[in-house]
């Protein structure tokens, strides 16, 4: 599918797993055809859960504590 440039076998995996949520084709004379608002309303929601696992992983980094014994770039140690 040249939008998303994949291969026929990820598309297969996408139609075929239902917490995607990859929108259903219509099937005219054994070829699939796809409603561009259908697969518009995909792509936000992949990147408003692209965008949460983005945040949550830097709020994640951020809360880390910060490691105590180890020295600073281009001290001298010894």
């Amino acid at each position: 599918m040249a939008r998303y440039k994949i291969t026929k076998m990820t598309l297969w995996r996408w139609e075929n797993d239902p917490e995607l949520g990859f929108p259903e084709a219509v099937r005219i004379r054994r070829r699939r055809y796809w409603m561009l608002a259908d697969l518009q309303a995909f792509d936000v929601r992949q990147k408003m859960i692209a965008d949460l696992h983005a945040s949550a992983a830097r709020q994640k980094r951020e809360q880390a504590p910060q490691s105590v014994d180890a020295a600073p770039a281009g001290a001298e140690v010894g």
